[in-house]
Parts: C-alpha cells; sequence; structure tokens
C-alpha cells in the first residue's frame, strides 16, 4: 500500500452478467447464491436476465433484473452467504421453508432463508440483494451480545418492525454509496467499517438468538467491570493500529469478554467510548499523513478516507476543533 491507500489489486470489483438462456441464468444463481431450479411462470420468450454485483472483502450489494416472472427451488446452503433481498420493481413469495411464509412487495426486505429448503415465486423485474458473510456476522453477534459462537440463528424472514426495516434500507444505501467512491472504497479501514455496519443493521433488523439474548431479562447486566490493566491494553491497542481495520471482533480477541464490557468500562472509569479513542487516534494519523505528504500530488479525500473519514466536510469540521487548523493548512505547511 502506498500513501495514498492504493492497492497493486482493487479491494472492491465490479461484475456483470446477462443472459436470454434460463439454463445459464440457473447454473449462475446456483453458483452465486444457492441450489436451486427455475420454472418460467411467464412467457418463455420474453426471459431475460442481467445481474450486476460490487464485491468486497467482506460483503457485495447486487442489482438483478429479470424479464419474465418465475418459480425458484431453492435450498441456501449452510455456508452461503446470508441474503437479504429488496425489490425495487415487483414482489416475491417465500413458501415452504423452515421460517413462516414471507410475502414482500416493493420496497420491503426479506432474508433469504438460511439453512432451509423454500419455494420463491417472483414477480417481480427488478432487486437488489446484499450478501455478508455469514462467519462474520457470527463473529459480531458473539462479540456484541455474548452469543456463544456458532449460536446465531434466525427466527423469520420479516423484519422486527418497518421502522428496522427502514434502518437496513437506510445502511445499505450509505454502503452502496461508499462503494461508488473511488477513495472510500479503496481504503481497507472504510470497507471493515461498512461490512459492520451491515452486520449491525442485520442483527437487529431481522429477529434472532442474538436479539433473544441482548434483550433476554435473565441475562447477565453489564457490569462495566474490565479491569484497569485490560482496559489500557485495548486502550494501547486502538492507538497503535488505528492505521487498521479495528472491529468489534477484535477488540473481543484481545479482551476476552463481549464489547459491551469494556464499552461500560470507558464509560465508568474515564467517561468515554473506545469509538472516541479511535476516532482521535485517527485523526492524528491523518494529520501525520498530511504532515508527510506533498502538496501538489495529495488528493485530501483520498487521505481522509485512507484513516476512515467517509465524509470530508464533517471531517473538516472534526479537524479544525481537534488541531485549530484546516487540513488543507496542514498539508500546506
Amino acid at each position: 500500500m502506498d500513501r495514498f491507500g492504493e492497492h497493486a489489486e482493487p479491494l472492491v470489483t465490479r461484475h456483470a452478467f446477462d443472459t436470454r438462456d434460463t439454463g445459464e441464468a440457473e447454473e449462475f444463481l446456483r453458483a452465486g447464491y444457492a441450489e436451486n431450479s427455475l420454472t418460467i411462470t411467464g412467457a418463455q420468450g420474453d426471459f431475460s436476465f442481467a445481474h450486476s454485483t460490487v464485491t468486497a472483502p467482506r460483503f457485495s450489494c447486487n442489482t438483478l433484473v429479470l424479464g419474465v416472472d418465475f418459480a425458484s427451488d431453492t435450498v441456501v446452503r449452510p455456508d452461503d452467504p446470508i441474503t437479504v433481498v429488496e425489490p425495487l420493481r415487483g414482489r416475491l413469495a417465500h413458501l415452504d421453508s423452515d421460517y413462516p411464509d414471507a410475502y414482500t412487495d416493493t420496497g420491503d426486505v426479506v432474508l433469504a432463508a438460511p439453512d432451509s429448503p423454500i419455494r420463491v415465486l417472483c414477480e417481480g423485474r427488478e432487486m437488489t440483494l446484499t450478501q455478508l458473510h455469514w462467519p462474520d456476522v457470527d463473529a459480531y453477534a458473539t462479540a456484541m451480545t455474548g452469543l456463544r459462537p456458532g449460536g446465531l440463528t434466525f427466527h423469520s424472514l420479516t423484519p422486527i418492525t418497518a421502522g428496522r426495516a427502514r434502518h437496513w434500507l437506510r445502511t445499505v444505501g450509505h454502503v452502496r454509496d461508499v462503494l461508488a467512491d473511488p477513495w472510500t472504497a479503496d481504503s481497507p479501514i472504510v470497507l471493515d467499517q461498512a461490512s459492520w455496519s451491515l452486520a449491525a443493521a442485520l442483527l437487529s433488523t431481522f429477529p434472532s438468538t442474538a436479539t433473544d439474548h441482548a434483550t433476554d431479562p435473565e441475562a447477565p447486566s453489564v457490569r462495566g467491570d474490565a479491569s484497569a490493566a485490560t482496559l489500557r491494553e485495548v486502550a494501547g491497542f486502538i492507538d497503535a493500529h488505528a492505521d487498521r481495520p479495528i472491529g468489534p471482533t477484535d477488540i473481543t480477541g484481545l479482551a476476552g469478554m463481549p464489547v459491551a464490557e469494556i464499552i461500560e468500562g470507558f464509560r465508568r472509569r474515564h467517561d468515554r467510548h473506545p469509538a472516541e479513542l479511535l476516532w482521535r487516534a485517527r485523526l492524528r494519523g491523518v494529520r501525520r499523513s498530511l504532515l508527510d505528504a506533498d502538496p501538489a500530488v495529495t488528493v485530501l479525500a483520498a487521505a481522509a478516507a485512507r484513516w476512515g473519514f467517509t465524509r470530508l466536510g464533517r471531517f473538516r469540521v472534526a479537524y479544525v476543533q481537534a488541531f485549530g487548523e484546516t487540513p488543507d493548512q496542514t498539508l500546506r505547511r
């Protein structure tokens, strides 16, 4: 990686596929999503299939456009990604699975049945599909709630509330904006933040064992009794590794306890949140980068994104508050 955060190989890749052959479409869906067999319910001669995908290291955002209605008998394998579908035009029915039947209209969201056979009826023309790696989501649930590793299962294919569904859609919209920006899409820190944002939104949107664990009134309360030595170790780790992706699983692995305990420990002992420590460490990192950079060739947006700052306006305000000068002034020193 060079000082602008650029890589020999791109972190985000883009791919497009289209066909008018049902066999090719079926094979594409089988390879990318789950075992399935398609039955065209519209006019066979009208069939068309177009798929575009943007893939990051831990997730992907996809768009599927169809020219005809179809039915699909699908089996989601245990190692398949977690997929959330939003019909942009049309509607879907998810039937005959291990979950309650789900009917999804334009603008709704639905979870593709994890590890279950299901019959999907599609009366639609366009949909988005957001995919996350199951082990990453499971690890996030463990770190945030204390759920045992491998203990994540979902109870329903539909969101807990309409408000939670809207939150999911807003999160996906923000992540798609991140992927569309050439500077943020090349930042490992930003992409890591995006993956954790999607995992958090997923677990707050769809009912699961993580939801149960987090809301169980008989579960042990968060006491925040992490030792001073543990908190110092976490703070030192954050400061030393601020130039790299840091997520909840890293903190849990270091401290040996759920992130909630660490957060509460910092609140009680120092009246701070670990995210604030990371924010400040990354602001200092940007400043060091700008002081060392050549102003003739440095792009401020790229320098900010390398340290995880995706919104340049907010970054400028925070930078001035921290250092008493604009990042442009630092760069021109």
